[in-house]
């Protein structure tokens, strides 16, 4: 097996990945700022603690690549199964970040940060997002299905769709009047 190329400390502005091979490759502390990595192959590559700052991530490949302590900040993210990742400690966030047609069920992610995004046709479905953050995020549909909530902060968060009969969401944080989507699935009338 062909050995991973190294990349550390490097900062990488303004790169045109597009449809590139990324595939094993080593990154630990590095920085992508503005890069397009339009369906990008980024399979059997480890990222450690390393941020994207305002890239395109549309339709990147995944497929078993390592994400530890990865920082999406500002990022265009579309398209992307995050269950085909390497599952073992599994560390990312995503703050104010445009996330659409992406797929985060089955995967534990405790204290996963969204916070101020937009989440679009997204996948939560039997995810473990204990303390996760929600806060100020702007969804829209997106599905949560028994998923683990607890302790999650969906503060001034708005157009979420959460049944509370097959979602865990004990000690969760909820903002007026955005909790009142809360009681969309009892099919009752509020007036």
């Amino acid at each position: 097996m062909q050995e991973a190329t190294t990349y550390q400390d490097e900062i990488f502005i303004s790169e045109n990945g597009k449809e590139a091979n990324l595939s094993n490759k080593y990154f630990e502390y590095c920085k992508f700022s503005q890069c397009d990595f339009t369906s990008a192959n980024f399979s059997n590559t480890t990222f450690v603690d390393c941020t994207f700052e305002e890239c395109n991530l549309t339709l990147i490949n995944l497929s078993n690549a390592r994400l530890r302590g990865v920082e999406f900040r500002k990022c265009k993210i579309m398209g992307i199964n995050f269950n085909n990742c390497h599952q073992l400690i599994m560390e990312m966030n995503f703050p104010a970040s445009k996330l659409e047609s992406c797929n985060f069920s089955y995967l534990e992610l405790p204290r996963i940060k969204f916070a101020q995004s937009d989440i679009k046709n997204c996948d939560f479905i039997s995810s473990k997002l204990i303390s996760a953050d929600f806060s100020e995020v702007r969804f829209n549909q997106t599905v949560f299905h028994q998923a683990n909530l607890q302790k999650a902060d969906f503060t001034n968060a708005s157009n979420y769709q959460i049944n509370p009969n097959n979602n865990n969401i004990s000690k969760a944080k909820f903002s007026l009047p955005e909790v009142i989507n809360l009681l969309n699935s009892f099919d009752i009338i509020i007036s």
